[in-house]
């Protein structure tokens, strides 16, 4: 195999890796049903150069069940731009309390925190 191919075949590697690290962590909530499939996470965990735009507003609709919390929409960086997920009921965990997930900017850029019950 000639240098040229070598290249060739280590950055086609290369590309399938990205594509399927990207492709598994675009993971989506079933909103309608208020019980998550996966969670809602970012592509990446490496630090994002743009800041995210600012929050869109929710219509909640009505709440399914007494003990159900409203988790906030936000925004996830897909690799490439960010996009609006929009927020949905959760069951709530009894004797926890959900800490919304966040955009944390650091030296490097914008890093996302997940939600989670505290």
């Amino acid at each position: 195999m000639t240098l040229f191919g070598k290249y060739n075949a280590r950055l086609l590697a290369c590309a399938l890796v990205i594509s399927l690290s990207v492709l598994t962590g675009c993971a989506h909530h079933n909103h309608h049903g208020g019980k998550p499939r996966a969670k809602h996470a970012s592509v990446s965990h490496a630090a994002v150069p743009i800041a995210p735009p600012k929050a869109r507003v929710s219509v909640r609709g009505v709440r399914p069940h007494k003990n159900s919390i409203w988790v906030d929409g936000y925004w996830r960086w897909n690799g490439y731009k960010y996009e609006w997920l929009d927020g949905y009921w959760r069951a709530h965990s009894p004797g926890k309390i959900w800490v919304a997930g966040r955009w944390k900017h650091h030296s490097r850029g914008w890093v996302w925190v997940n939600g989670r019950w505290g």
